[in-house]
């Protein structure tokens, strides 16, 4: 689970100031549990445990992209949009944010973004090769 040290970093907009169906940049640290450090098939079971963490049907939209950080933790860059506010508020952000580090702002240059959440296209190719994912993550 995340500590609280983590929660501490979680960037989510208030709830009177969250657009319904507006993208905005999200990023997503997952917590150790969620990263399977030391498993040899540590990306295949990073993908199936997405499942997990993202599992709110009907509540948003995302277009994630797998990343790997400088000390080798997997997170994920991209775009959601709300589209059910009040479940998003009430039964979503804690979920996330006991088992992740979340940030989300308003996305302003969306090709810029775009272009930053593709610079690991190598990872991409190989996850696609690998594991048949195609980035982004899309639902």
């Amino acid at each position: 689970m995340a500590t609280e040290e983590n929660r501490k970093r979680n960037i989510i907009p208030c709830f009177e100031d969250l657009k319904v169906n507006e993208w905005y940049a999200i990023t997503i640290n997952p917590c150790d549990k969620y990263q399977h450090f030391r498993d040899p098939n540590r990306i295949g079971k990073f993908l199936n445990t997405l499942e997990d963490l993202l599992f709110h049907t009907g509540v948003y939209k995302y277009k994630l992209w797998v990343e790997l950080s400088p000390k080798g933790r997997l997170h994920l860059h991209g775009k959601i949009k709300i589209i059910n506010k009040v479940n998003f508020y009430t039964n979503v952000v804690n979920y996330l944010t006991t088992r992740a580090t979340v940030v989300i702002k308003t996305l302003e240059y969306e090709q810029e973004w775009f272009i930053y959440c593709n610079k690991q296209w190598e990872l991409h190719d190989y996850i696609r090769d690998n594991h048949y994912t195609s980035m982004p993550l899309t639902k």
